[in-house]
């Protein structure tokens, strides 16, 4: 861990090379594919999990977004202690085990991401191919999506409280854009959704009209 926090990569593979690591290179940093881990920062008095991928021995990417108010480390490259083992333990039950996503305490960050802070997006779920597809547009254009929750019940109360699947979303742009962009090229993808979703701090933030999240959050209750 200390080794790759100052990227001294020829000690990390001689240790990963005893551990009986099985790697894809043999020099420089790591980005190999290693499976999903649980980065846990303290920070603010806090603590926070994130989903990264495991990219060497003791390094990592996150790969969620942060909620909004919260530090940003979507795509930030980070060395994990891995020295104190895992934070939580594994169930006892094998079958669970099996599916167990450990938890590692976040150490060193080798580069950050670049991103800025998490915008909620919030509705009625379209669909399952029709949400990885407005998922894709927007990481297309540089957005890093998250899906914070999905499937939960929304009533409908302009359909006498229709119960409809929500989804809970977060967006984050590249610090150099401006939040605007982000803005008009979520009411450009959504524009043909029965159920338009809403993201109502971004658009407050952007100086737009409110009206339309208004009523969204009235009618489904976000």
């Amino acid at each position: 861990t200390c080794a790759a926090a100052v990227e001294d990569w020829a000690a990390v593979r001689d240790s990963a090379k005893r551990l009986e690591f099985t790697l894809s290179s043999d020099s420089g940093p790591f980005d190999e594919n290693m499976g999903r881990i649980i980065i846990r920062y303290h920070e603010n008095n806090t603590e926070r999990d994130y989903y990264a991928y495991r990219t060497g021995p003791v390094t990592a990417r996150i790969v969620e977004n942060a909620i909004p108010g919260a530090p940003q480390h979507v795509l930030d490259e980070l060395v994990f202690d891995a020295g104190v083992g895992y934070l939580e333990d594994p169930p006892e039950d094998e079958e669970d085990r099996e599916h167990f996503i450990y938890t590692y305490a976040a150490f060193h960050t080798l580069s950050r991401g670049g991103f800025g802070p998490s915008w909620l997006v919030e509705g009625v779920h379209p669909g399952e191919d029709r949400l990885k597809a407005l998922i894709q547009a927007l990481e297309a254009h540089g957005y890093e999506m998250w899906v914070h929750a999905s499937e939960y019940e929304l009533q409908d109360a302009e359909n006498e409280g229709l119960t409809l699947h929500g989804v809970l979303m977060t967006a984050a742009a590249p610090q150099d854009r401006p939040p605007k962009e982000l803005h008009e090229l979520l009411q450009k993808e959504t524009q043909d959704l029965p159920h338009r979703l809403c993201w109502l701090p971004l658009a407050r933030h952007c100086g737009a009209d409110l009206s339309a999240h208004e009523a969204c959050i009235a009618r489904y209750g976000l």
